[in-house]
């Protein structure tokens, strides 16, 4: 099978306290590096119903809320469900070796996560910006604080081998490149080993799937 290439402008992006320092550059990965491990991919979780209304027709999530009562959180539609399947068919069809896998404690990553990998482990770094606990659940950092952990994570060369999967929200892509992407979507990240990170691809869930001719 032929290599693909995922091509980007992209940002490098240096750790620094909580602000990071940026400069443009050309990059890319193939899927064959990807098959070799040492990659961040964060993934925006699945189309939910929510995502499929006019930003001005959605109404807020409740505040606090909680993250148990999938009921009155944005739910994943079947089209999201079936990106996560196509996702984690293409990662074993590929041979792209995952590692740890954490995702935001809402309902709608925790299942993206789950459908595509098989498991997830909630992360705290991974929240919506505008999560509150309710009364009696454990009070997270504050959303700086939390964006500062996620570029820790990004930064963090996962376990030799593998690659480090991670579920959270387009606010999040925000915050980090400046859109919140498409649902569904992952960032590549590379980290550099010396505290460091670079976006080195984007990938809709349907890029996964495309295979060359032989």
């Amino acid at each position: 099978m032929k290599a693909f290439l995922i091509t980007v402008s992209t940002l490098l992006v240096v750790l620094s306290g909580t602000a990071s320092s940026a400069a443009a550059q050309e990059t890319q990965v193939s899927f064959q590096e990807l098959r070799r491990g040492g990659y961040a991919i964060l993934f925006r979780h699945g189309e939910t119903d929510r995502s499929l209304l006019p930003r001005e027709q959605r109404k807020p999530e409740p505040s606090p809320i909680d993250l148990a009562n999938c009921e009155i959180q944005a739910k994943l539609t079947e089209n999201g469900r079936q990106d996560a399947r196509a996702i984690g068919a293409a990662f074993k069809t590929l041979g792209i070796p995952v590692g740890q896998v954490l995702a935001s404690g809402y309902c709608r990553t925790m299942e993206t996560a789950r459908i595509a990998f098989g498991r997830a482990e909630a992360s705290d770094s991974l929240l919506h910006p505008a999560y509150k606990p309710v009364p009696g659940a454990p009070v997270p950092p504050g959303f700086s604080q939390r964006m500062q952990a996620l570029r820790q994570l990004l930064a963090t060369p996962p376990p030799a081998g593998t690659n480090t999967v991670l579920v959270s929200h387009g606010e999040n892509f925000r915050d980090l490149i400046g859109s919140e992407g498409k649902t569904g979507e992952a960032l590549i990240y590379k980290p550099d080993g010396q505290g460091g990170f670079s976006l080195v691809g984007r990938v809709l869930p349907k890029g996964w799937s495309v295979q060359s001719a032989p």
